[in-house]
């Protein structure tokens, strides 16, 4: 079933969905369980699983039918999303006791209520296409309410797009991987106000201290993503490390190695024994590094960021980011950095297919047949399609002959490009 479009006939005065397009006729029962499959759920639907015995049913039944009790689920979330809004559509008092009524109702606190109200307006009223896959049972109510907080920030003409963009994959997106989308669709239809709020909650920085019982705290720190990663990454590494015959877990041991750091850190002491570089991957579009566009990019371990905090770490010598470049018209690897010698196969997919041959001026071996090596040496160039070309075992790592000029062999212009 498609996404549809916002050109949608059935909505009502208020802008909201039509109460005939959320509730099915239970006089339309399909008639047969095979019919049911697949069918958009409903009171007709919900009564053929209420009347049918499925303990009796294949295990093929039983998983469509589990499919269909998920899909009902979702319509039923719809139409208490469709109810919320209108009852708030009603309350014109400034109290707006609606809230406080539903929080009754609902068995919620007050100000979850409220929250649960106003993302049900903003739903309703600004995201038609997400409600009417909710409605559908194409998505949980859990992916309905992250397309919605997550589309605060955006401008009012930009939800139109927002929503066609991460809706074109949500029904087989897990909750973790559509709030990745998400969050990248944010950043990419709005990149300037994406860094303005990333340096504005840079500001925010913080580290706390919560009892959680039982002689335990809780220590939080909200820090900057990369920094966070970096830090978890180090503990990890060194976590990996421990002596044999250690029965710690792998969470007892970070949660040691993180109060020995501190301890022996901030009192001067030498750092502690365990010392590990870890390095963690910032990936990024060559348009994008460019300036050409600003696509956001990618912090291995946290998800999408914004295309200047993509290149401010891709450009940082001192840091520990492994920077990896992405040809913008397949989506390859291209450069992946100074911190790995050998490239990975798709970036030595893309570099024999660049050359075809061996890029020694004599040599016309196939470059599949031949190495791939590194025009400046490893480390101080780095493993980037721009400093790797393919050689016979037999040629140099250079164009230059032992007794003669150098010579460049030119790079051989992409299939369909202008050169």
């Amino acid at each position: 079933m498609g996404i549809g479009t916002l050109e949608d006939p059935l909505v009502d005065a208020a802008g909201l969905p039509s109460w005939d397009d959320v509730f099915e006729e239970a006089s339309e029962q399909p008639a047969g369980w095979q019919q049911l499959v697949g069918e958009r759920p409903g009171v007709a639907g919900l009564h053929a699983l209420a009347t049918t015995d499925l303990a009796a049913s294949s295990i093929v039944e039983q998983l469509d039918a589990l499919a269909m009790l998920e899909a009902h689920r979702s319509w039923l979330d719809g139409l208490q999303q469709r109810l919320l809004a209108d009852i708030a559509r009603q309350d014109t008092s400034t109290e707006r006791w609606s809230a406080e009524l539903v929080s009754v109702v609902l068995a919620l606190a007050p100000q979850t209520a409220t929250t649960k109200i106003r993302n049900a307006e903003r739903l309703c009223r600004d995201l038609p296409l997400t409600h009417r896959a909710l409605i559908e049972g194409r998505i949980s109510v859990l992916q309905a309410v992250a397309i919605t907080e997550a589309s605060y920030p955006l401008a009012d003409g930009t939800l139109a797009h927002y929503e066609q963009r991460v809706l074109q994959r949500a029904e087989q997106q897990t909750l973790r991987q559509l709030k990745d989308s998400v969050r990248r669709a944010v950043i990419a239809l709005e990149p300037d106000a994406a860094e303005h709020r990333r340096t504005r909650a840079l500001q925010d920085r913080h580290v706390r201290v919560e009892d959680a019982g039982d002689g335990m705290a809780w220590l939080t720190a909200l820090l900057p993503a990369p920094a966070a990663m970096a830090c978890y990454r180090r503990l990890e590494a060194a976590a990996r490390t421990a002596a044999h015959g250690d029965d710690r877990t792998a969470d007892q041991r970070r949660a040691d190695l993180l109060i020995d750091a501190l301890h022996a850190g901030l009192a001067g002491s030498p750092p502690a024994s365990h010392r590990a570089d870890p390095t963690i991957a910032v990936t990024v579009g060559l348009e994008t590094l460019a300036r050409i566009d600003d696509e956001p990019g990618w912090l291995a371990g946290y998800g999408p960021i914004t295309a200047e905090h993509a290149r401010e770490l891709a450009a940082d010598p001192t840091a520990t980011w492994r920077r990896i470049v992405l040809d913008p018209l397949f989506g390859s690897v291209i450069d992946y950095g100074t911190t790995r010698y050998r490239p990975p196969k798709s970036l030595s997919e893309h570099v024999t297919t660049r050359h075809g041959h061996c890029a020694f001026p004599t040599c016309r071996r196939a470059a599949e047949a031949s190495d791939l090596d590194h025009s400046e040496p490893f480390p101080a160039g780095p493993t980037a399609a721009s400093n790797l070309a393919p050689l016979a075992g037999d040629t140099t790592a250079s164009n230059t002959t032992p007794a003669g000029p150098t010579t460049t062999t030119p790079t051989p212009p992409r299939p369909g490009s202008a050169r």
